[in-house]
């Protein structure tokens, strides 16, 4: 009849009959979930009636809550939500200057211990190093750990008073004899006729 709404099929839009026929109007309906694996019609919209309940990453399909490595150093889980959520790990601070990493593993190691560069030589931490005859240096230690600091704590040797003093009078001594043959082996330009 005139005025009569009716459903022409089962997922169908409501169409009103009128004197020109009828007069279908079709409402906005919502979007229906991507993993929408079920689907019935209610007022000639889609409506969802099952989601999926897995994961899909990476071509592959995870359980709810499971969780995955992509690489030794990401780590994944599917959530509820039914998306993937992923980590990076975090590497420790290395105490060492020359770290080594190994296969299947995300962090870098100290495969000869704690280390430190004493110009461009690795010295063991607890080890003191004779650079020079001068100089020793030493990995820095504080508070029961090594600091990460990458290079080393060098400071002169000390030498006895009379050692050094011995040894400066000398050089002085040594210095002005040289000074002194100069002047007499000099000749003199200004002599010079």
């Amino acid at each position: 009849g005139i005025g009569e709404v009716y459903y022409p099929s089962s997922t169908a839009c409501p169409c009103t009959c009128t004197d020109d026929g009828p007069v279908c109007v079709r409402p906005k309906c919502p979007r229906i979930h991507p993993r929408c694996t079920r689907i019935k019609y209610k007022s000639c919209c889609p409506v969802c009636e099952a989601v999926s309940k897995v994961c899909v990453h990476g071509g592959k399909t995870y359980r709810m809550l499971e969780e995955f490595r992509l690489s030794p150093c990401e780590r994944c889980r599917c959530e509820v939500n039914r998306e993937v959520y992923c980590t990076i790990s975090g590497c420790p601070v290395l105490h060492c200057v020359n770290p080594v990493y190994e296969p299947n593993h995300c962090c870098p190691v100290c495969k000869s211990g704690p280390n430190c560069f004493a110009g461009n030589r690795v010295i063991s931490a607890g080890e003191r190093v004779e650079i020079d005859e001068q100089t020793v240096c030493f990995c820095t230690y504080q508070d029961g750990t090594w600091q990460a600091h990458p290079h080393a704590t060098c400071e002169e040797r000390q030498r006895a008073d009379n050692e050094a003093t011995d040894s400066d009078n000398t050089s002085k001594q040594m210095e002005e004899q040289e000074k002194e043959k100069e002047r007499v082996f000099s000749p003199r330009l200004d002599a010079i006729p």
